[in-house]
């Protein structure tokens, strides 16, 4: 890349759109009793209600980031906003579970063609001064999208249904999506026939070096961790703490916001010189120990509150480490969207499967104990890919020197 002025203002509404996508996770969990009480849900069935939205992207992970490479970033971006808002305003106007669970499907397109899309366009408008630090802001796209939604909610429930609050998306994304389309029209040149990598090429040359399956596995493997703990943390408040939903939703916005700075701080510390490796190994460690405890028997209502804000701060060091990772990862630059879909395809399968495995955990063992052994093992896992993704980058470094 040559030496040039970062374009703050294309960084921060291809942020904002990452922002807007991570704003569908966020918007189900503090509504998910009265989704149960209107569509009679089982407590599984609603853990896949708040799944469905990664579902979608834990198959077509790879392929969307294939298209963005083939048709252009921008127009995948533009695209993918408009699947959020028709998916947004089908749900608003679902009276059926079925027809609900389509509109997430769509909300789940959408999102995962934003976020395996917008680091292609963040690279085109970086200085390699600002790099670690705009991919720092950029990682904390997903916690901070899901605690406008959380905090948000309780106001907006008191001026509206459940159903206004998707309308609010369909609003907000539709503002987005011409944003975006006015502060970036210099960056839709789409490749030529010649320059376009095959679908199957492109996958099959990313997939076929071990440090994009690593950089998956930990993000698999910490999303399924926190993404769990996220959907079900207003509910396990408002059972065992005896907080009022409200208030359940209000705090567990507080403990998915301290994942921001936590985010920031694994692109201070990536800045310092930290290797990867030792970054994720710190956080998978801090999250699986302080993970259990929150389910623990005999923890005080306050300590469980704070053990689920460590939780969240020190995995905040994860998604920056990781999706900083695809660009030392990539086979080439032209594949770095599709090395992206490979990562996220990896978060979506690990956000796909938390949320249902402890609300099935807790069905089957009918107390919330369980669900801190499953984070645990979970953060277990992760440190077993961060110790093999060290030794990957390690043989890098020894041939690139």
């Amino acid at each position: 890349m040559n030496d040039k002025t970062t374009r703050w203002p294309v960084v921060w509404i291809a942020v904002f759109a990452g922002v807007v996508a991570a704003m569908q996770v966020g918007k189900a969990p503090p509504v998910l009793n009265i989704l149960r009480e209107e569509f009679d849900l089982t407590l599984a069935m609603a853990g896949w209600v708040l799944s469905i939205v990664s579902v979608t992207g834990a198959c077509i992970g790879m392929l969307a980031g294939s298209l963005s490479d083939r048709i252009g970033h921008r127009r995948t971006i533009a695209i993918s906003l408009g699947f959020v808002i028709v998916g947004s305003l089908m749900g608003a106007l679902s009276y059926d579970i079925s027809l609900l669970m389509l509109s997430r499907v769509l909300e789940s397109v959408g999102f995962v063609g934003v976020v395996v899309s917008v680091p292609s366009i963040l690279m085109r408008v970086i200085s390699p001064r600002d790099q670690r630090m705009v991919f720092g802001i950029w990682a904390g796209y997903m916690p901070f999208g899901m605690a406008i939604m959380m905090a948000g909610t309780p106001l907006l429930l008191s001026l509206t249904d459940w159903r206004g609050i998707w309308h609010f998306n369909v609003i907000v994304a539709g503002l987005l999506l011409v944003l975006f389309l006015v502060m970036t029209p210099g960056l839709g040149r789409v490749k030529t026939q010649a320059e376009r990598p095959a679908f199957s090429a492109s996958i099959t040359r990313v997939l076929a070096v071990p440090g994009p399956w690593l950089l998956a596995g930990c993000f698999m493997a910490y999303a399924a961790q926190w993404a769990g703990m996220m959907a079900w943390l207003p509910t396990f408040l408002n059972e065992i703490s005896g907080n009022n939903l409200s208030l359940a939703a209000l705090l567990t916005a507080l403990v998915v916001a301290v994942n921001v700075p936590g985010n920031l701080l694994g692109g201070w510390l990536l800045h310092r010189g930290y290797t990867r490796w030792h970054l994720v190994a710190a956080g998978s460690l801090c999250m699986a120990f302080s993970g259990y405890a929150v389910f623990a028997e005999g923890i005080d209502g306050s300590l469980r509150v704070a053990l689920a804000v460590f939780f969240s701060f020190s995995g905040g060091l994860l998604p920056t480490t990781l999706l900083s990772g695809a660009i030392l990862h990539s086979p080439e630059p032209s594949l770095t969207a599709t090395t992206n879909g490979v990562i996220i395809n990896g978060a979506n399968t690990g956000t796909l499967l938390g949320p249902p495995a402890l609300g099935a955990l807790v069905g089957a063992m009918g107390g919330w104990q369980a669900s801190g052994l499953a984070i645990a093992i979970g953060g277990g896992l992760s440190l077993a890919f961060a110790i093999a993704l060290g030794i990957v980058e390690r043989r890098l470094q020894t041939t690139a020197d």
